[in-house]
């Protein structure tokens, strides 16, 4: 019997599901004498019919993305630890006439050249003509990276909020601060013992087996991964009991039990409760099927409330709490287009403590120049006889609800509005543009 390396979950398949019921039926219509190497076509058919399903596919998709008026282009660039192969790849985000959110991967491409803006901006601009996407007014949301940055410089651009609350962990935990503020008396020695010790019982852990035994497994920190020191501490804090239980054994690495004793549980705890809110937040902002800029001021607001320091801290709490807080401010920026985004959710409009009064006075006016390109639009498709613009239908009305993470993280933030009748901000601020200031 030959092995065949391939994962349980083959059978579960839609693909393997319909070749089965496939060949059941060839079996139930001409008998059980059939010559299965003379059934099953050759991988160079298989591969070539393949490649005329992705050009149909493709054709289709080509042709509904032309009708398209305008994109949202998200884009990433990443390298292969391994073979050290570059990668980009191109997400389409649009409205369908249906008011529906649409999420595109078009392309996933290897780039062998130079990370460089001039070659992030030629491929990803190929891409979008090949699938007949390229418009001059889309809008960019990448890292901000400083080739990406230049990339874009000459386009729509927003830097990526998730991002950037990933950077104010990353440099958060590094040794050295970055943050040139006096008040910064840096990450805290035990926090950094605290994580290199998990970093090390996880390793451990892995490289004795002693991994497969316990009930849930112990995750390793990886830089890529976001929130994955949270991560780390969280599957080491919950197997603690089991881990103290399985020292009994004399089999056990002894090199596991030291590093046991050097945890402090109640620093691994108060950590936890610190590092939990930003992937809450994160989990918020990373959403491809709903709109999300509306969040980042009242995320920012929140965990800056968060990391706010109080009498029932510990000296080593706070000290992580101040130090975390300034890496917020350094890192994880709030433009006008954000708050114009947070007065627009009408949960948010009447808040007005989540954003300081020159924050909304930028906004409203960013506002009003918005309301007053878009009436100059429909000018111009009026006097071309155009009447597409009139003839769109308004997006059915939805009703704002809050997901159970949602209520938690953002507490009294959103006021109801479910008894408020509804408002067109769009229609108000246009008759406030109207008048005179």
């Amino acid at each position: 019997m030959k092995l065949c390396f391939r994962p349980f979950t083959l059978v579960e398949g839609v693909g393997f599901i319909d070749f089965a019921k496939k060949l059941v039926a060839i079996g139930a219509k001409y008998g059980a004498d059939v010559n299965v190497e003379e059934l099953l076509p050759s991988r160079t058919t298989v591969s070539r019919h393949l490649a005329d399903v992705v050009a149909r596919k493709k054709d289709v998709l080509v042709s509904k993305l032309a009708q398209v008026s305008k994109f949202g282009i998200t884009t990433d660039l990443w390298t292969h630890h391994i073979t050290n192969v570059g990668y980009i790849s191109v997400t389409a985000h649009y409205i369908d006439e249906n008011w529906d959110t649409i999420c595109l991967i078009l392309a996933m491409r290897s780039v062998e050249e130079r990370h460089t803006a001039k070659v992030i901006q030629q491929t990803v601009r190929c891409i979008l003509q090949e699938f007949s996407a390229d418009r001059s007014d889309n809008i960019y949301v990448t890292d901000n990276a400083s080739s990406m940055k230049a990339a874009f410089q000459d386009v729509i651009w927003q830097g990526c909020s998730c991002h950037n609350l990933n950077l104010v962990l990353q440099h958060g935990f590094e040794t050295k601060s970055r943050v040139n503020d006096e008040d910064d008396e840096g990450l805290p020695n035990a926090v950094t013992e605290l994580i290199n010790t998990c970093k090390e019982l996880v390793r451990l852990a892995k490289k004795t087996r002693l991994n497969s035994s316990l009930d849930t497994t112990l995750k390793q920190c990886v830089p890529t991964r976001w929130n994955s020191t949270l991560i780390t501490l969280k599957s080491v804090h919950n197997n603690l009991a089991q881990l103290r239980a399985f020292g009994t054994d004399p089999s056990t690495n002894k090199n596991v039990l030291r590093l046991l004793a050097d945890i402090s549980e109640p620093l691994l705890e108060e950590m936890i409760a610190v590092l939990q809110p930003f992937d809450t937040a994160t989990k918020e902002l990373s959403t491809d099927t709903k709109p999300a800029m509306h969040l980042v001021v009242p995320i920012k607001f929140q965990l800056r409330k968060h990391l706010s320091t109080s009498v029932t801290d510990s000296m080593m709490t706070a000290q992580l709490k101040q130090h975390l807080l300034l890496q917020l401010e350094q890192y994880f920026k709030v433009t006008v287009i954000h708050c114009s985004a947070t007065i627009l959710d009408p949960r948010l409009k009447v808040n007005t403590s989540i954003m300081d009064s020159d924050q909304r006075a930028k906004a409203i006016c960013s506002l009003k120049e918005m309301v007053s390109n878009a009436t100059t639009l429909c000018q111009q498709a009026a006097a071309c006889e155009c009447d597409a613009l009139e003839n769109t239908e308004a997006p059915p009305t939805k009703r704002l609800r809050m997901e159970s993470s949602q209520s938690t993280f953002f507490a009294d933030l959103f006021t109801s509005t479910s008894s408020s009748p509804v408002i067109n901000e769009v229609t108000i601020l246009s008759k406030i543009s109207s008048r005179p200031t």
